[in-house]
């Protein structure tokens, strides 16, 4: 897909970085290459092995995602400037959110010093709805990079039927 641009083409890549800087701008951090990579180049399309497991033993369950993009506009309800600014204050400031599961549950990447790059999952339930100050319960560690979860993803049919 291509715009037409004041002196040319611009790519769908070159509008996708450029709204990826302002938000990482606006956030004041700068989000891990692959997952800048993933944004820029496929404007956050979820793949169609978007599955993963949570919990273990008999507490373990499965859940998919639905990765936000960089979508800009009104009704931009899968964006991730959008979920940053929709859920700032109900989750813990140093999560990102990147994804949202089918029960409303949100996949984050963590712009912490010491977790930067990491990616948990937030349990809607633990939301702060209040004003009282968003706290890492219900917050489950998922993997220490973007990488290293989007390579766990697998089709929902393929182990858990």
């Amino acid at each position: 897909m291509l715009t037409l641009g004041r002196r040319g083409f611009v790519t769908a890549e070159t509008a996708r970085e450029s709204v990826l800087l302002q938000f990482e701008n606006a956030i004041g951090a700068t989000l891990p290459d692959a997952y800048r990579i993933f944004l820029v180049s496929t404007g956050g399309e979820t793949p169609k092995m978007n599955s993963f497991p949570l919990g273990s033993g008999v507490d373990a369950w499965e859940t998919e995602v639905s990765f936000f993009g960089l979508q800009t506009g009104a009704y931009c309800l899968h964006s991730v400037p959008e979920n940053f600014k929709e859920y700032a204050g109900r989750i813990p400031h140093h999560l990102v959110p990147i994804g949202i599961d089918p029960g409303g549950n949100l996949i984050c990447l963590s712009i912490a010093e010491d977790r930067c790059g990491q990616i948990f999952f937030a349990d809607h339930d633990y939301f702060s709805y209040d004003g009282d100050e968003p706290t890492d319960d219900g917050v489950e560690f998922l993997a220490s990079s973007f990488e290293s979860f989007f390579g766990s993803l697998r089709d929902y049919s393929d182990e858990w039927k």
